[in-house]
């Protein structure tokens, strides 16, 4: 049941009649702090899990319904033949065979793991079956297995594979071939030891750049053991068992994403006169083949035929009599890697983090590490990922749709983690990867970029952003603050404005003198990026003038590369700039307009401002970044993507742990849900870093509420999960001055059970439910009328002339 931290607020004070079940042994405690950020308390991992798993149903629960259905490759069958591609995806990639396969032969501690959290998605979902997704019935989703949650694991995976495999396919893919995908390129880390900062701590910062929905949309949760293994405050995709990043009390860690050579798009020559067979080297070789049934909701089943083969992977279509594409997934013979995830999370120091890392199970991410002793020795550490396959030509690595035919194009042996890039404890004392090519992670990394395989990396990359980063620490030298450190994480410094700014000096005197018909303007335009210091803040016109500038600009013309720009190219530039001004004044009403007002996001109906660069012009990037799915007819972007969550992580021996985060999106997926859908927007909105609650005395400092479940195993012998036998019943948050949420619970009732409110006389004020109400989990909200005097009122849960449970409630208005 659900009991109430205490603090004082002039607005509410919520006192508890009924007795609280206080945790105990076998019960799992999950904590809400102000942020609805939940802290999960059990003995053991298992039960952190368990707690996980309850936590992240309670607020997203159709995703994780969705991913289980995923795996099993049975969206078609509840959702209709929108998604009857993901399902054949599923099947033909063998999500949960390879899951259910590797299954018993995972360490005792990692299946301990996974029972946990498999154990909670049963007991929520049979105590919550409203909660299931409308088309989805309960009885035709519950049990879900071990292995199908390690499966929901492997679909990021899958997922940013297939995506590399459809750009190499290209016009071969049809829409309805293609998947949408997270995109690559865009995230920032680093870390600073002691040696480089002002309060001799060491600082790291996790900054993953994605999409805001979908599979990586991010959620935030805290993991505490009592048994010592897990401590661990971390950043999840939602749906997911393992964080992405995070950190415990002696180490963090975090990734960016590379671009491994991990997936192809094979043209395969099929045997004319051999069913099933292709052809290799001009020799005839047979295909695996199976049939899939494949349900669709309200049409007929459809039958697939599966053809695989290990040297091209997995036909994804017949192209003509002759040819057919074939996907070549790196996932297609691998398990999940919950292992690695699971030694991840609880990796105590850098080495231990390195021989998870070590399985070498993940597919990709530049990862850095940093740990921190009790006398304040730290270890900073970097590996350039990677699950990629040498070949016999490297460079067939980097090309559109290859051969099948021919086996210089086919993969060789895996590269192994051994010969992957990786630096340790650098003379620099910082490390650095915002998605650039692995010798510039620091200066003078320990390896030799001539032996870094071409299949690893796709290019010479530097980007600005990774540049800015050198920059900034250039400036900060050996005593760089947390202040200091907190802007650079929130960076929106657009760079080009410093290369461009005398481009544009000598284009205004090259008009005075030609004597330009419209070089007054042009020169006072010209003026306001000059004076412009660069920085994309939301309230600023200046930024809004560039980007628009940059958008009517020739794309022959970089900004970035200003010595190749002749006199007639620094005139288009003058013109465009007039351009610019003119629209903006043609549609906005004048030519300052704030750059929050385009650059965007959208949440609920509401648009919040947004500072930072845009990744919709490559010129315009910084590490405060959006990335618009959406423009209007005006030019005003939606942003949906971009920080998908910043955590800037502060280490220092002898001390406790400290974070700063910043989200674009609440904790809740529930619209109506007034407190968490859009808090942290606006928090987001304001470039405002808000501290993370890691100390138990922190956290219960801010509780909002508090909850405590009995841990319920869910095996193969007991696929019914142990509910509640009493009643139960909470109110929050605490303090509350206009909206109360009200949750309760029954475990069965005659059909006359009522949720009321009472003044403090006894007489009846509000009934909080128009109808019975049902068994189960449940939860309400009650809004007081306005004509409602401030003053004591108790919330009752009643059967007929039993009181169940009661709270009593202080509202002051």
């Amino acid at each position: 049941m659900r009991t109430k931290a205490h603090r004082f607020n002039p607005f509410i004070v919520l006192i508890i009649l009924s007795s609280a079940l206080l945790s105990q042994a076998g019960s799992v405690e999950i904590v809400r702090d102000s942020y609805w950020v939940p802290h999960i308390i059990g003995d053991t991992p298992q039960e952190c899990a368990y707690g996980l798993a309850i936590a992240m149903c309670q607020d997203h629960p159709k995703v994780i319904v969705d991913k289980t259905l995923n795996v099993r490759g049975e969206l078609a069958r509840f959702y209709g033949d929108s998604l009857l591609f993901d399902d054949f995806l599923a099947r033909a990639f063998r999500l949960k065979e390879k899951a259910e396969q590797a299954y018993p032969d995972l360490p005792a501690d990692v299946r301990d793991y996974l029972e946990g959290f498999t154990s909670g998605v049963n007991y929520y979902f049979a105590a919550n079956p409203g909660e299931m997704p409308n088309e989805v019935n309960s009885d035709d989703f519950l049990p879900v297995s071990e292995a199908e949650i390690a499966a929901t694991f492997g679909l990021l995976l899958l997922n940013h594979e297939y995506f590399q495999f459809q750009q190499d396919a290209g016009a071969l893919l049809k829409s309805s071939e293609q998947i949408s995908a997270s995109y690559e390129g865009m995230s920032n880390q680093w870390a600073l030891t002691p040696a480089r900062t002002a309060d001799k701590a060491a600082y790291l910062l996790c900054d993953p750049h994605l999409p805001f929905e979908g599979i990586t949309a991010s959620w935030q949760a805290h993991l505490i053991s009592r048994d010592g293994k897990l401590d661990f405050e971390g950043i999840f995709f939602e749906g997911t068992i393992f964080p992405s990043m995070g950190h415990n009390r002696s180490m963090a860690w975090s990734f960016t994403s590379n671009r491994p050579d991990f997936a192809d798009a094979f043209v395969v020559k099929l045997d004319p006169n051999t069913p099933d067979h292709y052809l290799l080297d001009g020799q005839s070789k047979a295909f695996n083949t199976r049939q899939e049934i494949i349900e669709i909701n309200d049409q007929p089943s459809d039958t697939v035929l599966i053809r695989q083969s290990d040297d091209v992977g997995v036909e994804i279509k017949l192209l003509d009599n002759n040819e057919s594409l074939f996907a070549k997934l790196q996932i297609e013979k691998e398990p999940p890697p919950v292992e690695q995830g699971y030694r991840m999370i609880t990796a105590r120091t850098v080495d231990e983090f390195r021989q998870a890392m070590a399985l070498h199970q993940y597919d990709k991410w530049n990862t850095i590490a940093m740990d921190v002793s009790s006398n304040n020795d730290v270890n900073i550490w970097f590996v350039y990922n990677a699950r990629a396959y040498r070949r016999n030509d490297p460079l067939a690595a980097w090309k559109g749709p290859l051969d099948g035919s021919d086996s210089d194009n086919l993969w060789g042996e895996l590269i192994s983690f051994d010969d992957l890039p990786t630096v340790s404890n650098p003379d620099a004392q910082f490390l650095q990867d915002c998605n650039d090519a692995p010798w510039y992670v620091t200066e003078n990394p320990s390896f030799d970029r001539s032996t870094v395989p071409v299949e690893l990396y796709k290019g010479d990359n530097f980007g600005q952003r990774g540049k800015r980063v050198w920059e900034l620490f250039e400036q900060g030298g050996d005593s760089m603050s947390e202040a200091y450190l907190k802007k650079v994480a929130l960076d929106a410094k657009i760079t080009s404005r410093d290369s461009i700014a005398p481009v544009l000096e000598l284009a205004v005197q090259e008009g005075y003198d030609d004597g330009y018909e419209h070089i007054n303007r042009a020169a006072a335009l010209a003026q306001a990026i000059i004076d412009w210091d660069g920085f994309a803040h939301r309230d600023s016109a200046q930024p809004t003038l560039f980007y628009t500038w940059r958008k009517m600009t020739d794309t022959s013309i970089k900004f970035l590369d200003p010595n190749e720009i002749d006199q007639n190219e620094r005139r288009m530039m003058l013109e465009s700039l007039i351009d610019a001004a003119n629209y903006l004044e043609n549609n906005f009403g004048s030519e300052e307009v704030p750059w929050g007002e385009i650059h965007r996001l959208v949440r609920n109906g509401i648009n919040y401002p947004l500072s930072g660069g845009t990744r919709d012009e490559d010129e315009m990037v910084a590490s405060r970044l959006g990335k618009a799915f959406e423009t209007d007819a005006d030019g005003r972007m939606d942003v949906g993507g971009g920080n998908l969550m910043i955590m800037l992580i502060r280490m220092k021996g002898g001390e406790q742990p400290r974070a700063w985060t910043m989200k674009p999106y609440g904790q809740s997926s529930d619209p109506t849900d007034p407190d968490h859908y859009t808090d942290l927007t606006a928090l987001y909105s304001a470039d405002s870093l808000r501290p993370t609650w890691y100390n138990e005395s922190e956290f219960r400092a801010h509780t909002e509420i508090s909850e405590s479940y009995p841990y319920t195993s869910v095996s193969e012998e007991n696929t019914t999960p142990v509910l509640p036998r009493s009643p139960q019943l909470a109110a929050w948050p605490n303090p509350f001055n206009g909206m109360v949420n009200i949750r309760y619970y029954l475990p069965s009732t005659s059909g006359k059970a009522e949720l009321w409110i009472y003044d403090a006389l006894g007489q009846k004020v509000s009934r909080i439910h128009p109808d019975k109400l049902a068994t189960g989990y449940h939860t309400l909200r009650w809004k007081p009328n306005r004509r409602l005097a401030s003053g004591m009122y108790i919330l009752r849960l009643e059967d007929g002339p039993s009181v169940f449970l009661q709270k009593k409630l202080l509202y002051v208005k």
